[in-house]
């Protein structure tokens, strides 16, 4: 009787935890709060949850809870914000560990901003060997207009 019973609670509890198609243990709008738990916590405001890891909105900025992208983050005042050009490029996750302050660098002297302005988001993947697909978000000044 006790081998049924912690079947069936094995069976629940496998049911609960999300996966994702893509593999990540958390979809879009989650994250894993605790590296060592599977439980997946909604992206709270102010912050948005891609490939399981969690990113703050931009200062000036901010997003309701769920979140999955930086295009979320809206402007919270008429002072200046901030818009993103997303960039795409893929490399080993090797490659881009080694390689990404360089990257960064590169990429704000490109826009004339500042190198911490520079956003990533990347594809998890275990393997340092994987080519993952990496997303750039390049900071372009703007002036959001006062309301009327």
């Amino acid at each position: 009787m006790k081998e049924v019973i912690l079947f069936i609670w094995f069976v629940v509890w496998m049911d609960s935890i999300p996966i994702s198609m893509g593999g990540d243990i958390c979809g879009d709008g989650y994250y894993r709060a605790n590296p060592l738990d599977a439980t997946c916590t909604t992206c709270e405001i102010g912050f948005y949850c891609h490939g399981g890891l969690r990113y703050p909105c931009p200062s000036n900025m901010k997003s309701l809870s769920g979140e999955k992208s930086l295009s979320s983050c809206v402007c919270v005042s008429d002072e200046e914000c901030v818009e993103y050009h997303p960039v795409d490029f893929s490399m080993t996750k090797a490659q881009f560990i080694g390689s990404q302050k360089g990257i960064r660098k590169h990429l704000a002297a490109s826009v004339n901003a500042r190198e911490e302005d520079v956003i990533f988001e990347t594809e998890s993947s275990n393997s340092m060997d994987q080519v993952i697909k990496i997303q750039a978000f390049l900071p372009i000044p703007r002036m959001q207009p006062k309301p009327a």
